[in-house]
């Protein structure tokens, strides 16, 4: 994740000699204490939603091999199982949002 800084030098006797390492952290800087717990929870929604579109795609696929419109039949199911499952992945976010 992180640059590395290296110095070499060269002796008379051509060896390579290692003075200093050093690494560089960049990347995302810290934010503040009362922005982390909504950041958590915008990325747990977030993820949320993705994992409900992905589930809802899968549920389509699978109820139209099933059938022909079956997926029209089973929209309302599916929809219902893919919403229960991605509540369960966005609730924790509450508790990132209220720490105490």
């Amino acid at each position: 994740m992180g640059l590395e800084k290296k110095e070499f030098v060269v002796s008379e006797n051509s060896r390579v000699i290692l003075i200093r390492e050093k690494k560089t952290r960049k990347g995302c800087k810290k934010s503040l204490f009362p922005l982390k717990g909504i950041d958590r929870a915008a990325g747990r929604v977030v993820e949320a939603q993705a994992g409900f579109a992905d589930e809802v795609c899968k549920a389509h696929l699978r109820s139209n091999r099933r059938k022909r419109s079956g997926w029209l039949r089973d929209l309302p199911t599916n929809i219902w199982r893919v919403t229960r499952k991605s509540l369960k992945k966005a609730k924790p976010s509450l508790r990132d949002l209220f720490p105490f």
